[in-house]
């Protein structure tokens, strides 16, 4: 990978998972390319996990794939199965008061003095 692997390990599953969603679309290389935008070079490192794509390139080929980001990054249309991983959903649900610890996302839910009980 071309940036520093430690700080992005979770994009370790980008390529895999980027892979099994052209082939999900019966699009190759090539296909995804031209609706993407990008050269077929470009995709098959990406799925070959030697480059990782900007956030510009990996919107490109998620539109291209009719796929959310969280897809392409995780391998699942969800964030995760425990509380911590649902905060953000909830949060957009309407559970503004809702204070989970070590939300997976940052601001994903109010801080403990901010909680109504």
């Amino acid at each position: 990978m071309d940036r520093e692997s430690s700080d992005l390990s979770e994009l370790q599953h980008l390529g895999a998972n980027l892979l099994r969603a052209r082939i999900a679309q019966g699009l190759t290389q090539e296909g995804l390319a031209r609706k993407s935008g990008l050269s077929q070079a470009q995709v098959s490192l990406f799925e070959a996990g030697r480059r990782i794509s900007s956030l510009e390139q990996l919107v490109c080929l998620a539109l291209s794939l009719d796929a959310p980001l969280q897809r392409l990054i995780s391998g699942t249309d969800r964030p995760g199965t425990e509380l911590k991983d649902l905060a953000v959903e909830l949060r957009g649900l309407g559970a503004a008061d809702l204070w989970v610890a070590d939300a997976t996302v940052p601001g994903a839910a109010r801080c403990a003095e901010e909680t109504i009980c």
